[in-house]
């Protein structure tokens, strides 16, 4: 089965920490997101519960796929905060975080490792449903949090260096998932990524 992970546009918190904040898209951004779907449709369609996801993701499908394992990460008490203003109050937890988020998660907030897991575990059950549901192609609208987990978990990519792979709103990330006849795990080829 193709999947398309398609990150949400742009939102008034954009550059901002937004796991469990849920804004809605700006007119830009549900423009953005739009003109990436225009002519293309999917068998199956999933979402994150986030508005910034689910309210564009209607305009494609009567039925969607909503499963709270695809929210973004957890970001605690720095929700909706920028980087500079954590940076100023905070710069020991914020160094912390990005030297090891698996074991400084934000204050409050959710571990990579959590996060990652109930990505994975979220994925698993997408493939289920589409695959029992006959889809060759799905549509998942999510976070680049999110997109991120799928590339470490499925492709291999270490967390630091899924850093260095720009995910702006609207991005496109395409793979081709599959389950191991031999214990049943969900395989995952990067097959495309678009920005």
């Amino acid at each position: 089965m193709k999947l398309t992970l398609l990150r949400h546009g742009h939102t008034p918190l954009i550059g901002r920490f937004c796991g469990k904040s849920d804004p809605e898209l700006t007119p830009e951004g549900l423009a953005e997101v739009q003109a990436r779907c225009n002519g293309r449709s999917w068998g199956f369609v999933a979402s994150s519960p986030a508005r910034r996801c689910l309210s564009f993701v209607s305009d494609l499908s009567d039925t969607v796929f909503v499963d709270d394992g695809f929210w973004e990460m957890d970001f605690g008490s720095w929700e909706a905060r920028s980087t500079e203003e954590i940076w100023q109050e905070e710069s020991d937890a914020l160094k912390a975080f990005w030297r090891d988020p698996h074991l400084s998660p934000p204050p409050g907030g959710e571990s990579w490792g959590a996060f990652a897991d109930r990505v994975a575990e979220a994925c698993t059950r997408l493939h289920a449903k589409a695959g029992a549901e006959g889809a060759e192609d799905a549509l998942l609208i999510v976070h680049a949090g999110v997109m991120r987990a799928v590339l470490e978990r499925f492709i291999g990519i270490p967390l630091a260096a899924s850093w260095n792979i720009s995910l702006p709103p609207a991005s496109i990330l395409e793979l081709e998932l599959s389950s191991d006849p031999k214990d049943g795990a969900l395989r995952a080829m990067l097959a495309g990524l678009h920005t």
